[in-house]
């Protein structure tokens, strides 16, 4: 994306179009919700910012919803290799 003045309208629309085609912040994958906040950062959209910034802190924290693991009836079949 071109940072020089003759494209900066060009490029805003464009990511003005991406963002519109994110989901909420709470249902992207992590890599989506990095380039939704950079999106959000290069129009300046600091609402957006704060919202990606506050979902990305959320899945840092220990009780957030991913908790990844074997589901318990899998564990006695799996083989360390």
């Amino acid at each position: 994306l071109s940072d020089s003045d003759a494209e900066s309208a060009q490029r805003d629309g464009l990511l003005r179009e991406a963002v519109q085609l994110f989901g909420r912040p709470d249902s992207l994958e992590d890599w989506e919700l990095y380039w939704l906040g950079e999106a959000a950062r290069l129009l300046g959209d600091q609402k957006r910012l704060e919202e990606v910034r506050r979902e990305q802190a959320a899945r840092r924290r220990p009780d957030s919803k991913e908790t990844g693991g074997v589901l318990p009836e899998e564990a006695p079949r799996l083989r360390r290799v």
